[in-house]
This record gives structure tokens, C-alpha cells and sequence, in this order.
């Protein structure tokens, strides 16, 4: 923490209005800004007391831009389960677990691990607290699978949509343009979406000032 704070532009744009809570503002509306540019002051020049010190707080919102790319490629890698294979077996009894089965070896991260527990019911349907535990994990083939153009579009325009969603909860989208296209190779389609759109770009940076004399 400093000994106050100022909002600077998080990126360039056209200022188009402001909500300033402390701070003086220093921009226009209609005025460019770019990335860094100072919005709102937070040291404020006060007639009776001079100078002072201020978290400013606010935001300012800007029309500005933000570009999106997805690549999908057209062939992917596939598993296929063949089969499941126990690797460890508890018995659980009253919330502890004992270990009495173990298959040999050490499974790396790669293998998907299933954990299933299997417990005691009552004629009257009711859980005893003692089961067992099985640990186990499916073996795979891969295999080399394609999509279709179509397919491959789909996919990115759903990927462009969720980091713009991602990326810009709050913002006003103004417009949407793309551009289509295959990576140099053709192995995948390429999706770029250029965004306009009215967002707050005001980022707080924290000042201190030099008392020393």
C-alpha cells in the first residue's frame, strides 16, 4: 500500500464517461487514453489545506478493443477404454480406511483414477458405517480422429464465446468482426474476433510521496 492511489488507463480507448467515488478526474469525455495514461488523480489540491493524499476510486469507462484467437485443429487424439484394471482395495470402518490390497508399480499422472465406495445397508435400508473402498483405473487406446470444417468452426466460435464471457463479464459489447482462416500448416482452423465494446479501464496504482526534506 501506498500513500495514496491513482486510476490509469488499463488499456487505450476513447473515454465516454466516469463515476468518480475519490479522486479528481483528469480526462474528458470524448478524450483518447492510452495504456498507462493517468485518469483520475489521487493527490487533490485543497484551498484551505493544500495538498492532499487519496485512494482514488471510480471507474471510468472507455470505448475500447480486444482480440480473441481460437485454433482448432482437424485431427485430435482419441481414448478409447478398453478395460478396468484394480489397483487398491480399503476396507472402511467407521470413517478410517485400512489399506489390504495393492497392486505393484506407480501409476503416473496420466492414468484417470476411479474411486469408488461400497457400503453396507441394513434390511432397513439404512448405511452401516463399514464398506469397502476400490481404487482403480481404466486402460486406453488412442486412437487419431477427424472433424469436419463445420465441426472445427463450431467449436472455436464456442471458445471465442466463452473467453469473451470470461474476459469481459461486465462490459457493453458494441460490435463483433472476424476474421476466418487455417493455421500455416492448414492442420487447423483459425478464428480471430476483434471486440468492440464500452468496458471500465481504470486501474489502480498505488503512489508515495517523498517527505523527506
Amino acid at each position: 500500500e501506498g500513500d495514496g492511489a491513482n486510476l490509469v488507463a488499463a488499456r487505450d480507448g476513447t473515454d465516454i464517461g466516469f463515476e468518480v467515488i475519490a479522486g479528481e478526474p483528469i480526462v474528458s469525455k470524448g478524450q483518447p487514453v492510452f495504456e498507462g495514461e493517468l485518469l483520475v488523480g489521487g493527490l487533490i489540491d485543497s484551498e484551505h489545506f493544500g495538498y492532499r493524499a487519496v485512494e482514488a476510486e471510480g471507474r471510468v469507462f472507455a470505448l475500447t478493443e480486444y482480440v480473441f484467437e481460437a485454433e482448432i485443429p482437424y485431427e485430435y487424439t482419441v481414448k478409447i477404454p478398453e478395460k478396468k484394471e484394480i489397483c487398491e482395495i480399503s476396507m472402511i470402518f467407521f470413517g478410517f480406511r485400512q489399506k489390504f490390497f495393492k497392486k505393484g508399480g506407480f501409476l503416473g499422472s496420466e492414468y484417470d483414477k476411479i474411486y469408488s465406495d461400497i457400503y453396507i445397508y441394513s434390511k432397513d435400508g439404512v448405511k452401516v458405517p463399514v464398506g469397502i473402498s476400490v481404487v482403480s483405473y481404466p486402460i486406453y487406446t488412442e486412437s487419431i480422429a477427424s472433424r469436419t470444417c463445420k465441426e472445427a468452426a463450431d467449436l472455436a466460435h464456442f471458445e471465442i464465446n466463452r473467453q469473451i464471457l470470461a474476459a469481459l463479464p461486465d462490459a457493453e459489447i458494441v460490435s463483433k468482426s472476424y476474421e476466418i482462416g487455417e493455421t500455416e500448416d492448414a492442420s487447423a482452423y483459425r478464428l480471430v474476433c476483434r471486440v468492440s465494446c464500452i468496458d471500465d479501464i481504470a486501474l489502480p496504482v498505488p503512489f508515495y510521496i517523498n517527505r523527506s526534506e
